[in-house]
Parts: C-alpha cells; sequence; structure tokens
C-alpha cells in the first residue's frame, strides 16, 4: 500500500512541476511571436483613406461611432461614411498632443507648444471647446467616467465634465511629466525621458494619496496603456539597446517582445496586440529620439497577436502600399491608422 502511495505521490508531484514551469513559461519567460515564413497571411482588400488630407490626429467617438481628426490647423472635421464635415473651425496651433476619454465624447488638446502650452477639452456633443486653467502642463482621462486629471501649477486637480466641478488630489512638484489614469484609483505620473537620460515612473492611489515608485531612471521611456484590456506597453533603452515590453496595470513585466517596435504603433483591445513593426531598423538609431523627430521613417508590416493563444497573423500581407502606421484604432470591422509617409488616415478590414 505505502508503495502505491509513493507512486501517486510522485506522479502528483510531476504534474504541478509541469503545470507550474507551463504557466511560469505562459506568463513570465514565453516571449511575443514574430510572425515567421511559414504563417499563411491574412488575406485583406486594399487600404483605403478616411480623410482627404493630411491630418494631425484622430479619436473614435463610441456614442455616435463617429471618427473624428484634427486637421494641421486644428480644425475639427468629423467623418461619417464618405462625409466630411467641419463641425468646429477654430484653429489651434502648434498642436503638440490629443488624448480622447475613454467613450470617444471629450478629447483634449494639447496646443502652442512648447512656447506656451495649452490645454482645452473639446465637447462632441456641443461642438465646442472649453479651456483648461492656464498653468495647466499635463492630463490624462479616467479610463471609466467623464473625469480627467489635470496638473494647475503644483496641484493635481479632478474635473468632473458632467457637473463642472473639480477637486484637489495632491501637490506633484514636478513640472514636465506625464499622466496615466489606469484605473479607478490608480493614475500614474511619469517623467518625460529622452535617449540621453533617464525618467521614473510613480503610481498614486487617489483615496489614500499614497505614492509608490514603480520605475527608476529608464532612459527613453515610453509608455501606453489601453482602456479596454488589462496591459499595457513599456518601452525603454539600455545602452541604447531598444527593448519592448507587455506590462500589467501595475506596470509589472508580463513579457518581452522578440520584435521592435513603439507603444504609439500599437493597440491592444483584451488579448489581442495590434502592432506596426518595421521589416527593416536601420543600424545606429537613437531611440527613440530620432523616430519623435522624424529623422527616420519605416516600412511597416502590421501584425495582430493573440496573447491568449500565441498565434500570429500577417495583416497587410496582401497589401500593395507602403506604410508608416501609428496610432492604431478598432472601428467595427476595421483597423484604422496615421500613415506617417503623408499623414493620412487609413482604413484596412480586420
Amino acid at each position: 500500500m505505502k508503495k502505491y502511495l509513493k507512486i501517486a505521490s510522485g506522479i502528483i508531484v510531476l504534474i504541478i512541476i509541469i503545470v507550474g514551469g507551463y504557466l511560469l513559461w505562459k506568463n513570465v519567460f514565453q516571449e511575443l511571436i514574430f510572425p515567421s515564413n511559414s504563417e499563411a497571411p491574412v488575406q485583406s482588400t486594399a487600404i483605403t483613406p478616411i480623410s482627404d488630407g493630411p491630418i494631425f490626429d484622430y479619436w473614435i467617438n463610441g456614442k455616435n461611432n463617429g471618427v473624428y481628426f484634427l486637421n494641421p490647423i486644428g480644425q475639427t472635421v468629423r467623418v461619417a461614411d464618405t462625409n466630411r464635415t467641419v463641425v468646429n473651425s477654430q484653429t489651434l496651433d502648434n498642436l503638440h498632443a490629443i488624448q480622447p476619454s475613454f467613450d470617444g465624447a471629450y478629447v483634449v488638446a494639447e496646443f502652442n507648444y512648447p512656447q506656451l502650452p495649452t490645454f482645452s477639452i473639446f465637447n462632441t456633443a456641443t461642438n465646442n471647446w472649453q479651456p483648461l486653467p492656464t498653468k495647466t502642463h499635463a492630463a490624462a482621462w479616467s479610463p471609466t467616467t467623464q473625469e480627467i486629471a489635470y496638473i494647475d501649477g503644483i496641484t493635481l486637480k479632478i474635473l468632473n465634465l458632467i457637473n463642472q466641478k473639480s477637486r484637489d488630489i495632491v501637490t506633484i512638484a514636478q513640472k514636465d511629466i506625464r499622466l496615466y489614469w489606469v484605473s479607478q484609483n490608480k493614475i500614474f505620473f511619469a517623467e518625460r525621458s529622452a535617449a540621453d537620460f533617464g525618467a521614473s515612473l510613480w503610481s498614486l492611489d487617489i483615496n489614500t494619496k499614497t505614492v509608490t515608485p514603480l520605475i527608476k531612471n529608464q532612459t527613453g521611456l515610453l509608455l501606453r496603456w489601453y482602456p479596454k484590456s488589462d496591459y499595457g506597453l513599456q518601452f525603454h533603452t539600455e545602452r541604447n539597446k531598444p527593448i519592448l515590453s507587455l506590462i500589467d496595470k501595475n506596470a509589472a513585466l508580463v513579457t518581452t517582445a522578440s520584435f521592435l517596435t513603439l507603444p504609439s504603433k500599437c493597440l491592444i483591445e483584451g488579448d489581442i496586440l495590434y502592432c506596426a513593426v518595421p521589416k527593416v531598423i536601420p543600424d545606429g538609431l537613437i531611440w527613440p529620439d530620432d523616430y519623435d523627430k522624424k529623422s527616420v521613417f519605416f516600412e511597416d508590416t502590421i501584425t495582430v497577436i493573440n496573447l491568449a493563444e500565441g498565434s500570429v497573423q500577417n495583416l497587410t500581407a496582401a497589401a500593395a502600399e507602403l506604410i508608416d502606421a501609428e496610432h492604431l484604432e478598432k472601428h467595427g470591422n476595421r483597423l484604422l491608422f496615421i500613415n506617417r509617409l503623408d499623414r493620412k488616415l487609413y482604413a484596412i478590414p480586420l
């Protein structure tokens, strides 16, 4: 009897080791897969333009399913089917960035950059702009509500767009930082980074006002979180070697990608990762500075990776157009992106 118990115990231990090893490989050590030559490409029709000309950036309104963009001079345009309508003709000089609310009903724009950074909120229901205080120098939308966090001088505040009431949260002394509102009660803030100096990332608990360091002194640090996923992407350099990583919403490492691209060229929805991956990367690039300064352009392949299953598809294998894609968004059964080669907005069927 003891002999059989020992055998059974040994089998159980072996099963635990095998299962535990598989989960560790699956969740920690498995690298994101780059499509191999043996994989069958996804058949797709031609890439089609959505905008008539160059745009600055765009967003999708989840309430009316409309696609909105700012043209190069800052006018607001709505696209519905084949119609393009200027819904607000106000111009915005020296546009730097835009960020939509979780449902796309609002967008905050940063302009007059870098001389006098100015932040203003566009309401798609009224088609009007609402300025934030003149000392605002960073902002981020709630992932679930119509609220925006912003730093007014040295005070982090939260404005409720429904009742137009704001409340003070904490004092933040740093000036040149970025905000990321990653969950209901958690806001991350990070210093701006470049190839020749490092940046750090901290987590702020809105309720307890507790600040926790997450990432320390990484050069070239770029981060992006996705409201429709539990994952984010982190890019940084080590001795100018670029590294792209999949992270969770605590900024903890999930896995390191075996291919190289930037977070701005990717989208995560649920367990599906869409990335525009350069086919060839020239030697000697200074990351990410050369990309930001438009000193380099790429020819991309749009790759679709199922993070749960590990499957990989090449979305642009049948496309003839040359693309250097950034800002990917899913809109119904198509994928939207900006082509850096001409700054037009395009769509490709999924």
